[in-house]
């Protein structure tokens, strides 16, 4: 085990949007296989031993879609370490999809920083485009990673086929993860570079060297329909991604999708992370109760950022919005109601039938009944039921993942356990099913909540107020 961190070989390359570090292996000893809680054990490790520089691996939840990207990940090193990628076209790639906020980009960072840790014969690199303005190619991070391994004299020498054969010299392979893709599509001042990162995704893609495995990832929708170009045909998609008219067909025969499924948090899950946004620390002895963990359940369900916005509401307005129900605070899901409308409903109201011993108890707006109700025990809708429904209303099961990417409803990756993104939205589909009264309700309900954070701090949730306020403190 080791004991400290070689900060000037390997801090500086651990940011927010890129990471291409090569640490000093004098430092971190190898491993020898790669598995998944091997790579979480890492990320406890690297972040214990330097808090302040690791800041990117605190929010290491244990969660049902932080496991399925971390199980994926090590497997495919593993795999790709083994050679059994070699000479296969079209198997080094993937389209990783999910919905928002269930933590892949923070997974996906983590697990590069935490991997170029443990393997010496990888180059992890993590390249998030969530600034068009600014920008690293593949070819640059990797050319960055052989110069810290003192292997690329070169330092001009960046063209992928010739970086394919130092790593192919070298017994080296590279991971390649490009988070937020679909922002490559807009356009900003730098279309060239642009332009030029989809051209090398596209010869890591159909590379059959075996040196290569890149993974693909984006927060909209839109993404399949990019890199394949399908999405030429939708006026609205061009509009807002002008690039796709110039970019290269990435093909999606290439990039298969890997969809990240999202099901309900256990209870233990929901207290390690209340606790982690809290205190930033999961194993704080500060109590979690069962009525903070319903109030999470019913306003943020699974979704991670939601929850750690729900940390930082402060004052009544901020909560009104906070609460008011998704169509009404994204212009975009405004839009995608206008089209799914009828199918958004008619899902909600399956999952109301199907869950009447809950529903039927909701006829007023008592908060503390609310969040008492026992979401932690919701059903979920079967792809069956789901698949009769969205025939019913002359839609396609395609229609269903954007609905699920666009954060309407919570799903497994086989479309097996359907939810609704967060129980609330079946509360004001039952109780106010004319969406102009729903302002006023969530209003209403705003107001109650608040006046009971103020009048009874030790109530509800003994702790609701302390989520709300930011005073939850460990015993």
């Amino acid at each position: 085990m080791f004991s400290t961190i070689a900060r000037g070989s390997y801090l500086p390359w651990v940011k927010k949007d890129l990471f291409y570090g090569y640490p000093s292996r004098e430092t971190f000893p190898r491993e020898e296989s790669i598995n998944a809680e091997k790579l979480r054990e890492r990320m406890r490790t690297l972040f214990k031993l330097d808090k302040d520089h690791m800041f990117h691996l605190q929010h290491n939840y244990n969660t049902e879609p932080k496991r399925s990207i971390e199980g994926f990940i090590s497997n495919t090193v593993d795999n790709l370490l083994k050679g059994k990628y070699e000479y296969k076209t079209g198997g080094t790639s993937k389209l990783m999809l999910g919905s928002k906020g269930i933590g892949k980009s923070t997974t996906l960072r983590s697990c590069c920083i935490a991997l170029s840790t443990m393997v010496p014969d990888l180059i992890p690199i993590y390249i998030q485009y969530s600034s068009t303005e600014v920008m690293v190619t593949p070819s640059e991070a990797i050319s960055k990673n052989l110069e810290a391994r003192g292997l690329n004299d070169d330092k001009t020498n960046i063209n992928m086929r010739d970086l394919a054969e130092t790593l192919y010299k070298n017994k080296l392979r590279a991971l390649v993860i490009v988070d937020e893709l679909d922002q490559l599509y807009q356009k900003g001042t730098n279309n060239e570079k642009a332009l030029c990162v989809l051209d090398e995704l596209s010869f890591i893609a159909s590379d059959p060297s075996g040196l290569f495995y890149t993974i693909a990832c984006g927060s909209s929708s839109a993404l399949p329909l990019l890199i394949t170009k399908n999405g030429l045909s939708s006026k609205s998609i061009v509009e807002e991604y002008p690039l796709i008219k110039d970019a290269r067909n990435l093909n999606g025969s290439k990039f298969l999708s890997h969809r990240i499924g999202v099901g309900l948090m256990t209870r233990d899950e929901m207290v390690e992370v209340i606790k982690h946004m809290l205190t930033g620390n999961p194993s704080s002895r500060g109590e979690v109760t069962s009525d903070m963990i319903g109030l999470f359940r019913l306003f943020a369900g699974p979704n991670l950022r939601t929850m750690s916005n729900f940390c930082r509401v402060n004052d009544i307005d901020s909560l009104h919005t906070f609460i008011l129900p998704y169509n009404e605070q994204d212009e975009r899901a405004t839009k995608s109601r206008d089209k799914y409308g009828i199918l958004i409903d008619q899902i909600n109201d399956s999952l109301i039938s199907k869950n009447e011993s809950i529903m039927r108890k909701i006829k007023h707006r008592d908060v503390k009944e609310l969040v008492r109700l026992g979401w932690e025990d919701l059903i979920p809708l079967d792809r069956k039921e789901l698949q009769k429904i969205v025939e019913g209303c002359k839609h396609e099961m395609s229609d269903m993942f954007f609905l699920i990417d666009n954060n309407w409803f919570t799903a497994d990756e086989n479309l097996s356990r359907i939810y609704p993104q967060i129980p609330f939205h079946l509360i004001c589909r039952k109780l106010h099913p004319d969406p102009s009264t729903l302002i006023p309700y969530a209003k209403t309900l705003a107001s109650e909540i608040y006046n009971i954070f103020k009048q009874d701090p030790v109530g509800i949730a003994g702790g609701i107020i302390s989520a709300i306020t930011g005073s939850f403190k460990p015993q």
